[in-house]
């Protein structure tokens, strides 16, 4: 008989004040798609440590790699490196793209003046993602985690998908 168990006292719980998070706006012909990525900064450090520039190269654009290397210590360096493969593998889901055969150097986080960061695709993965009309990329690096987001909008043709 459920009037018989007793009720669980819950503690009142402060109201949090929540930052204002990046708004895309849908409207008609339009779908958002997501993307979510955690990669181990250990594993980056340690694929640095053992092919160096090598990996970079094949992963990162220069503008990335020098940001990356411009850290003052290793440490830093693997996680700057960890969160931007994070964001790559974020766009791929967000986008689709598993299936496209893009290269990584195609999906570029870009460091704006203000300090965040931007996806600029290109070459087959620009093609592949058709008509993009907002994205935004949320990363962040603690510990041996990095972990990014991509929220994108893209225009859908009503008869045929996504464009």
């Amino acid at each position: 008989m459920l009037s018989s168990v007793p009720a669980l006292a819950v503690p009142a719980m402060p109201m949090l004040t929540m930052p204002v998070l990046p708004t895309l706006v849908v409207g008609a012909g339009q779908v958002v798609r997501a993307g979510v990525d955690v990669v181990r900064i250990s594993d980056v450090a340690a694929s640095l440590a053992s092919f160096g520039d090598a990996f970079a190269r094949r992963l990162f654009t220069a503008a990335e790699r020098d940001y990356a290397n411009s850290a003052l210590d290793a440490e830093l360096a693997a996680a700057r490196y960890a969160v931007r493969f994070a964001a790559r593998e974020a766009a791929i889901k967000a986008f689709n793209l598993a299936e496209v055969g893009v290269n990584w150097r195609e999906l570029e986080v870009v460091r704006l003046p203000d300090g965040s960061c931007t996806l600029a695709p290109s070459g087959r993965a620009r093609a592949a993602i058709g008509a993009l009309q907002q994205c935004v990329l949320s990363m962040s690096h603690e510990g041996d985690y990095a972990v990014a987001m991509v929220l994108a909008v893209l225009a859908t043709n009503e008869d045929k998908g996504q464009l």
